[in-house]
């Protein structure tokens, strides 16, 4: 549960307490002393905001998040010839649209669209 929600929640909980317990204190103070009418109105309008917020809170909690777009561009530096690929596992041959960038380990991969193994392309040193 999120935290936002979480937190609507008891403040959800504290205004139907506040609710409660000012009908019951302008219940209790029926022709007695304005100021007592005014502290059960108070706690009712208090209530009132305890409820708004945690409606606000609940909504805000629940939408939902924004995707991250993740944009990588691989730079390749040096003499670089082109060769054909061919996968260690079955020795078939990938097209370019089977080379992909994993974002977790930061390396290029390529799945084989015949065996369907994932292989890391790995640059040797050049000296």
């Amino acid at each position: 549960m999120k935290a936002l929600t979480l937190f609507a929640i008891i403040l959800g909980v504290a205004a139907v307490i506040a609710a409660f317990f000012g009908l019951m204190f302008m219940i209790a103070t029926v022709g007695d002393v304005a100021s007592n009418r005014l502290t059960g109105m108070i706690m009712l309008g208090g209530a009132g905001g305890l409820l708004v917020t945690a409606i606000v809170l609940a909504y805000l909690g629940q939408r939902a998040p924004t995707p991250v777009i993740v944009d990588a561009h691989v730079d390749i530096s040096g003499d670089v010839s082109l060769s054909e690929l061919t996968c260690p596992h079955c020795a078939g041959t990938p097209s370019r649209s089977d080379v992909s960038f994993d974002p977790k380990s930061g390396a290029i991969t390529i799945t084989c669209p015949f065996c369907h193994k994932v292989s890391q392309i790995v640059e040797e040193p050049k000296w």
